[in-house]
């Protein structure tokens, strides 16, 4: 199994470290968005789409803590493709 998502965010938080953007307040923020990624890495998404969504909706946020983005600054339309991941699944409703 692949562990592309924790494998990312280590990658990550290794060049914010490098360059002097985290310090050892940011620990606690840094174990939740490993945590995070693992999760998100093992869960599978065909089954679980919703939480597929929710995980990377609090991933993403951990993320833009961590760069110190703020949650309103544009994300090149992730937030989208994530709402769509939570979208009911199915036929739609006739009128």
């Amino acid at each position: 199994m692949g562990y592309r998502n924790k494998r990312a965010f280590d990658r990550t938080v290794d060049a914010l470290r490098q360059v002097g953007r985290l310090e050892p307040v940011d620990e606690a923020t840094v174990a939740l968005g490993r945590t995070l990624a693992e999760a998100l890495d093992v869960v599978d998404s065909e089954q679980f789409p919703a939480q597929v969504a929710s995980l990377s909706r609090a991933h993403l946020a951990t993320i833009r803590m961590l760069r110190g983005v703020a949650a309103g600054d544009d994300d090149g339309g992730i937030s989208d493709w994530i709402a769509g991941l939570s979208a009911p699944m199915g036929d739609a409703q006739e009128s």
